[in-house]
């Protein structure tokens, strides 16, 4: 396997599971509604802002 696929393999765990941290986005986000996820709390990010930025 060259080191794209490997490096695409990872990033794909990190989201789905399975990876060396032994947690995922999938999981960390399980259960969040998009109410949740975008309420602003004082000057922090909002969840849906930092999984964009992951994501892109």
């Amino acid at each position: 396997m060259n080191l794209t696929k490997q490096i695409a393999r990872q990033f794909s765990a990190v989201h789905v599971g399975g990876n060396w941290t032994a947690s995922s986005l999938d999981d960390a986000l399980a259960g969040l509604d998009w109410q949740q996820a975008s309420k602003k709390m004082g000057s922090f990010n909002t969840i849906v802002a930092l999984v964009y930025h992951i994501n892109y």
